[in-house]
């Protein structure tokens, strides 16, 4: 897996790689999901690692409307929702 040294230093990633790559590094207070989208909360590590995105054309922000903080919304990229069994969660 790449490292956010990595990512920082100009390594690009695919959408595929950044739910991993945050898992690791974010809080996973800062982490969530609706079925396949993956929201990252603005901050210092999900800047780095959406900079490193080598495809940003789906790439969204949005204000949550519960308490104002800003996130960053990446569809199709929360893999748990591709590797779970629908009938057993």
């Amino acid at each position: 897996m790449k490292t956010l040294e990595d990512l920082a230093a100009g390594v690009k990633i695919t959408p595929a790689e950044a739910y991993e790559i945050a898992a690791a590094n974010m809080n996973p207070e800062h982490i969530d999901h609706h079925e396949s989208d993956l929201y990252l909360m603005v901050d210092d590590v999900s800047r780095v690692i959406v900079g490193a995105l080598d495809n940003t054309a789906l790439l969204e922000t949005f204000t949550s409307w519960e308490d104002g903080t800003h996130w960053y919304e990446l569809p199709f990229c929360y893999l748990p929702a591709f590797t779970r069994d629908p009938l057993t969660d």
